[in-house]
């Protein structure tokens, strides 16, 4: 078991105490978050931690092996010299080691006489696009000559107490926002910067903020032209009131035999809830967040696409037609039983996800790594567009925040809303549910109480223990499953994933490969459990609105 202690719970540290949490063999031993309304939050997420006064305290705390720093900027030096003091412990410390240049020879001395590994968290060198663009960048390019990184983005979010308002705390924006991208250009040129240009401002973000009588200092906008001492020249472009861009960083670079590029789409953005009538015209939420990076599509034609282009190639494609049991073969491979007949082969994959069931014993295996549930939707009668468009201005898809989750949105002819959540049932959608989801919809938009519904169906999703997808090998058998209600999205790439490992032309695994998914005590794919679960959840959701 490695016991992490944990400095600083805000954003940043809530990011690392949740994705550790997923990590098996971990333990989130000792936090210390001085802010009390943080610390509350996160108990919630790690109740077994121990909450220290301060940090002499943590690092006091006997089982540790490693330590996150996830403080604000101006803390992070500080208290790498206290650790190095007191401890000598693995820490993983969140950009920018530093926020000032009179401070560098600290940070050497201390890179110097600290023995154990300091990791600066540095994320976008990791990100698919971006790892990617490495791996091909040189052959694509015949050797880098100009790198361009372009930020088109969303202001600086508050952070607790406003640090990031001002440069003595941030290290300023083109050290707190832009090191990734400094960084990036010394990965991509192999190279260091020999000659640095920029022009930059503040002429838009917080110019009439004010904290304790001062207002902010911070950059909101620049370039910064770097030439390197290999001979390549890079430029970054930073704009920090380009809300809603399509993408939020590109990369480019080019070279004597070509150019590439890489797109990535902007996270998000929030809207205030003064504002959210221009999203959703409602007053039951308190604002949201808009990503447009994500989209719809119909779930139906997709599969009749697939299955058309799966049927030209070749494929055999047997309809109701059910598998009874999966035998080895002496002689290798694996025997198919099926209703209709015996099929021999060499690799088999099993996707069945929501719908494994519990009817043969070949798939006792998964069932019991696997929960299905059920997910109900409901239609309402034509409404007309204008109808629609009234409580949904931008005819997104929408959905909530809630424990038992709601989701919703315009169908496919703008003339009606869909809405669908948990079911009550099991196989067929009775009039309770029904009921239950209309009550839903009228708690977001109160005028449509008497609005009739026209259709109603439910379908099954599944999760495992983890709530994140898997795909993984067993008996030489290849699984994918657990899509966690994304299944338009999870199904085709892991399904894809599983084909490529089992005919063996997978180039590297996917990171949802791995070992078999945890098997659940007392189970046997019959989700009895589910029922109370869902109640205490509602009963949860109802709590908070009567906070709220």
């Amino acid at each position: 078991m490695i016991n992490y202690g944990i400095i600083g719970c805000g954003m940043m540290g809530h990011e690392h105490l949740n994705n550790i949490k997923l990590l098996a063999g971990t333990n989130i031993s000792v936090i210390f978050e001085p802010n009390k309304d943080m610390a509350q939050s996160a108990l919630k997420v790690a109740p077994e931690a121990v909450f220290a006064a301060n940090l002499e305290g943590l690092l006091e705390f006997s089982d540790l092996d490693c330590l996150v720093i996830a403080s604000p900027n101006h803390c992070h030096l500080p208290q790498l010299r206290k650790i190095a003091e007191m401890r000598n412990l693995p820490t993983l410390v969140e950009k920018p080691l530093f926020t000032a240049v009179e401070d560098k020879e600290i940070i050497l001395n201390f890179a110097r006489d600290y023995k154990s590994p300091v990791w600066v968290a540095m994320e976008y060198r990791y990100m698919p696009p971006i790892s990617s663009f490495m791996d091909l960048v040189e052959a694509v390019t015949g050797g880098i000559k100009m790198l361009t990184i372009r930020e088109h983005r969303f202001p600086f979010l508050r952070k607790v107490g406003d640090w990031n308002r001002f440069n003595t705390n941030s290290g300023g924006t083109f050290v707190e926002k832009c090191c990734h991208f400094f960084d990036l250009m010394r990965l991509i040129t192999k190279s260091e910067p020999k000659r640095i240009m920029a022009s930059a401002g503040q002429n838009v973000n917080h110019l009439d903020e004010i904290y304790d009588g001062e207002k902010p200092d911070i950059l909101d906008n620049g370039y910064v032209l770097v030439d390197f001492e290999n001979g390549i020249r890079a430029l970054l472009e930073l704009c920090m009131f380009a809300e809603g861009s399509k993408y939020q960083e590109e990369i480019v670079a080019v070279g004597p035999k070509g150019k590439l590029e890489t797109k990535i789409p902007g996270p998000a953005y929030m809207v205030k809830k003064q504002d959210q009538h221009s999203e959703i015209n409602t007053d039951l939420f308190f604002g949201g967040m808009v990503r447009k990076e994500i989209g719809g599509f119909h779930p139906g034609k997709f599969f009749s696409g697939l299955l058309r282009i799966a049927e030209k190639a070749g494929v055999l494609v047997s309809f109701n037609n059910s598998v009874t049991e999966i035998l080895d073969r002496k002689t290798g491979g694996k025997s198919i039983v099926t209703s209709m007949g015996t099929v021999n082969t060499g690799k088999v994959i099993v996707a069945t996800n929501a719908y494994t069931g519990r009817k043969y014993n070949f798939t006792k295996f998964l069932r019991q790594r696997l929960v299905p549930t059920q997910s109900c939707i409901i239609v309402t009668e034509k409404l007309s567009i204008e109808t629609v468009k009234k409580y949904m201005p931008k005819l997104r898809m929408y959905g909530n925040t809630a424990n038992i989750y709601s989701y919703f949105r315009p169908t496919p002819d703008r003339q009606r809303i869909l809405l669908g959540s948990r079911s009550f049932d099991r196989s067929e959608p009775s009039e309770k549910s029904v009921i239950y989801l209309k009550k839903n919809l009228v708690k977001i938009f109160p005028e449509l109480v008497d609005c009739k519904v026209e259709y109603c169906w439910l379908g099954n999703v599944a999760f495992t223990k983890s709530q994140l997808p898997t795909v993984f090998e067993y008996n030489d058998i290849y699984y994918a499953a657990g899509f966690a209600g994304s299944g338009t999205v999870w199904a085709r790439w892991l399904g894809k994933k599983a084909a490529e490992m089992a005919i063996g032309i997978s180039n590297n695994p996917s990171v949802f490969y791995g070992l078999p998914p945890a098997k659940l005590p007392f189970y046997d794919g019959n989700p009895w459990f589910l029922p109370t679960i869902n109640k205490f959840y509602s009963f949860k959701d109802w709590l908070k609105s009567r906070r709220t």
